[in-house]
Formats: structure tokens, C-alpha cells, sequence
């Protein structure tokens, strides 16, 4: 892969990487190509798609207006300056080696705080928003745990298991913890999360791929979930059912290579309790199906468990008892869990 052009001044180089960043229609590496044959952005507003296929070598389905990225560049480049943001780019000493490694790598990180702290040993601490208080207390623990122990805690600032995976990493002594967020890096995403993202700073990260102003969507979650199991050499899942963004994460982990954790509070019989809804608005009817729905994705937790072989967990000890257990050594009998759930 080749380098960075750096015969730029340093305002059309920020231009030119922030205007790059919101091209969804280009990888990582075809961003690379463009910037190196682009002076400015100004040259880059007026390219046409068939100039990006002669760079790339490709065709582009995508339509695009270069005049709103042109305009919304120099905006995301005033709030980048005013809130004290600053980005790391594929090729930056301070972007993430892990991320290096992944297909689908992102071309540019914003961030506010301290980014070198993604290239310390980091677990990724996953789970459903809808979290039991089994749930909760055992998310607060292992990032207080593994905070403690020099870990750097990553989630995605969601409420949740991993709200409480940052709190807990926040409260070890010297915790660092890394929020990546799935719109752009001015925004907080739930916004009720907005004081822990300001301790979050303090003590490590915010993270984005987008540049300020853009918004959140449901294919951004699905963007950042990559991300958190890329980054991490280690990810846990604390809690989450079938057709969780978290498992989504899960599966990733195991195709980017890294290894996969799932905590025992996954099959807590009040796991299934998290997706309810008030009952005494609904007809018996409905609370049957809508139990019988329930019970199918728990019951799911443990075909993924039995299939894959994922190693389940009690906490931050035995995560690190498992590290140096062979693999596949681990088993854990889920006819009990799966017994209390009998359809």
C-alpha cells in the first residue's frame, strides 16, 4: 500500500482527509489513491464520478454532490478546530494497530482525549442495552477489573452493559477507557450519556470514523460494531439476545481473529426478561407470543455457545484463567438454561 502524499499544505490536507472520510462510496485504500492524486479540495468538489473510476480502476454506482461535501468539509473543519478534535489517519503513528489488520479499515479516526491508549492491550466490552442487574454489576466489575489491571476498556457508550463497562473502568484508579460512537465525533449517541462521555475524555477516548455533523443511523451501529471487535485482541459479551448488534459483534470477532468471550450472566434466567414488555397491556394472547419469541433467541445463546465453542466466563479472574487454558477446553452445560426456557 502506498504512503500519504505530504507535498500539501497542512489546511488542504485536512480538507482533503475530512472531505475523503465522508465518501462512502470509496474503501480505505481507493480514499488513499484519491488524496494522493488531489491537491485540494477545491479540485476534488469539482471531480465527476468517472474521474474517482479512472483513479481507482473501478465503476461507481454511487452518485454524489461535491458541492455539499465541499461546503460541509469546511464547517466539519471549524468544529473540528473549536472543540479541540483531532484525527489520526490510516498512516498516523497514533492510529490503532489492530485496525490495520481488519478488511474494511477506516481511513480517518477523530477523536478527542488520548488515542495512543487503543495501542495498549484492549478488551471490548459488549452487550444488550436492556441489561438484567446481574448484567449490569457483572459489565461494572470487569471494567473496573480489567481497567485496573492496565487494560484499556473499549465499548460504544451505549446504554446498557456497556455503560456500566465504561463506569467501571472509570472508577479503577488510573482506568483508561475508549467510547467509539456511530455518528459524528461532536455528537453523543444516546445523548443522556453525555457526562460519561465528558469522564470518558478525561480519563481516554472518544473515537469516530465520521466526521462532525454527520448523524446517526441504524447502518452506522452496524459501521461501528466492527470496529469494537477489531480494535480489542479480546472482546466479552456480557449479555445480549439473538439479533443483538452485539452478536453481530461477536461474529466479527471471530472472522477478524480475535478471541471471543461470553460471560455465565448471558444465560441468567432473567436474561429473558430484558426484551419484556408491560403485560398488563397486552391480551394473553400476545404475552404467550411474545414469550415464546423471547425464549427462542435465549435459547439461541446457547446454539452459538455449543456450535462455536465460544469459552464462557465468570468474570475478570477467569477471563484471565481462560487466556492461558488451551483451546476448546472449556465446557459449559447449557441444559439447565435451556431446560428453564422448554417451549
Amino acid at each position: 500500500m502506498q504512503a500519504m502524499e505530504k507535498n500539501k499544505s497542512s489546511i488542504e490536507r485536512d480538507l482533503l482527509i475530512i472531505a475523503l472520510s465522508s465518501l462512502n462510496f470509496l474503501s480505505a485504500e481507493e480514499k488513499l489513491l484519491v488524496y494522493n492524486s488531489t491537491d485540494t479540495l477545491e479540485m476534488l468538489s469539482k471531480m465527476s464520478i468517472s474521474d474517482f473510476e479512472s483513479i481507482i480502476q473501478r465503476h461507481i454506482s454511487q452518485k454524489w454532490n461535491g458541492d455539499t461535501v465541499l461546503k460541509r468539509t469546511l464547517i466539519s473543519r471549524k468544529i473540528l478546530s473549536s472543540f479541540n478534535i483531532k484525527y489520526a489517519t490510516m498512516f498516523s503513528e497514533e492510529y490503532p494497530e489492530n485496525l490495520r489488520n481488519i478488511p474494511d479499515l477506516p481511513f480517518v479516526l477523530f477523536y478527542r482525549g488520548n488515542i495512543s491508549i487503543l495501542n495498549n492491550k484492549c478488551v471490548s466490552v459488549i452487550g444488550t442495552r436492556a441489561v438484567t442487574p446481574d448484567g449490569k454489576q457483572a459489565a461494572f466489575d470487569f471494567g473496573k477489573n480489567a481497567a485496573n489491571d492496565g487494560w484499556t476498556v473499549v465499548g460504544g457508550l451505549s446504554e446498557g452493559v456497556e455503560y456500566f463497562a465504561h463506569l467501571g473502568a472509570l472508577k479503577a484508579e488510573s482506568g483508561k477507557t475508549v467510547a467509539l460512537l456511530p455518528c459524528g465525533i461532536d455528537t453523543i449517541v444516546p445523548s443522556a450519556n453525555k457526562m460519561l462521555a465528558a469522564s470518558i475524555i478525561k480519563k481516554g477516548c472518544i473515537v469516530s470514523e465520521y466526521q462532525p455533523g454527520v448523524p446517526v443511523g441504524h447502518w452506522s451501529y452496524a459501521q461501528r460494531n466492527r470496529l469494537l471487535a477489531g480494535v480489542a485482541s479480546d472482546v466479552v459479551l456480557v449479555q445480549a439476545p439473538t439479533g443483538s448488534g452485539s452478536l453481530t459483534t461477536a461474529n466479527l470477532t471471530e472472522e477478524y481473529n480475535r478471541e471471543l468471550y461470553i460471560m455465565k450472566t448471558a444465560f441468567s434466567p432473567k436474561a429473558i426478561e430484558v426484551n419484556g414488555i408491560k403485560k398488563n397491556m397486552m391480551s394473553k394472547k400476545d404475552n404467550k407470543k411474545e414469550d415464546e419469541k423471547k425464549k427462542k433467541k435465549m435459547k439461541n445463546i446457547c446454539n452459538f455457545v455449543l456450535d462455536d465453542g465460544i469459552p464462557v466466563i465468570d468474570d475478570y479472574v477467569d477471563f484471565i484463567k481462560c487466556k492461558d487454558e488451551k483451546p476448546g477446553s472449556r465446557f459449559y452445560d447449557v441444559s439447565e438454561f435451556e431446560q428453564s426456557f422448554a417451549m
